[in-house]
């Protein structure tokens, strides 16, 4: 059963969450810029098609993000805190599967905007990742989607919440969405401006959703699930 989380708790007496210290914010902030200038670098002196550029790439970039998680636990910022554990499991399986189900369909509009985007704009994307044939493709597939979807809901959903401290007041929840989904697109300028665009925009709306549940949880499965949908087409057919 994925672990829940009920945001009325925050402000209870049984649950004081230890809050960052703003020296702490601001370096975890940086880092987290360092970590979306990445891709950017990346495709800028080194972009290849081939499929081990990717594979080494989505490794350095699960590094950094598991660094950062353990270092911010290890700083005192309760895993809880960054969506990631809950013993109360306050939803139950089927809102979580419902949540889960809401943020697949907000993954799957990114989809409709980048073609959107791209048309009304007339952007020239790069070509997507490689993929080779058979179950080596598939493993790729699901390698791909898995470290896609832990590192980037991670780094873009579950931090910044526990940085911006959006259980303090509106002001703060409304900026934790809007830098959640800039940094959201700018880590997937990579992929052409229209990717960019459509997920920053979607990246706002499930932004919202997480303040809503605070529960990564559900967020990693739907995206790790629409990666998969999404590169599953560039498997080539034997």
């Amino acid at each position: 059963m994925l672990p829940a989380y009920n945001p009325r708790e925050s402000n209870s007496t049984h649950y004081k969450p230890h809050l960052p210290s703003n020296a702490l914010r601001i370096k975890a902030g940086a880092f987290i810029l360092g970590v979306i200038a990445l891709p950017i670098a990346a495709n800028v002196v080194w972009r290849s098609e081939h499929v081990v550029f990717w594979i080494v790439f989505e490794v350095i970039t699960v590094i950094p993000a598991l660094l950062l998680v353990v270092w911010l636990v290890h700083r005192g910022v309760s895993l809880r805190m960054l969506g990631l554990s809950d013993p109360r499991r306050t939803f139950t399986d089927g809102q979580v599967i419902a949540f889960s189900g809401l943020a697949l369909i907000l993954f799957a509009v990114v989809g409709a905007l980048a073609i959107f985007v791209e048309s009304f704009f007339g952007f020239v994307e790069p070509e997507p990742p490689p993929v080779p044939e058979g179950l080596a493709g598939m493993l790729t597939i699901v390698y791909y989607s898995l470290t896609a979807a832990l590192v980037e809901e991670t780094l873009f959903r579950g931090v910044p919440a526990a940085l911006v401290l959006i259980d303090e007041s509106e002001r703060n929840r409304l900026t934790y969405i809007l830098a959640s989904g800039v940094a959201f697109g700018a880590w997937h300028e990579s992929y052409g401006w229209s990717v960019a665009i459509a997920c920053a925009l979607v990246g706002f709306a499930v932004a919202a959703l997480y303040v809503a549940i605070r529960n990564l949880w559900p967020l990693i499965a739907a995206h790790f699930a629409y990666d998969v949908w999404a590169f599953w087409p560039l498997l080539p057919s034997s």
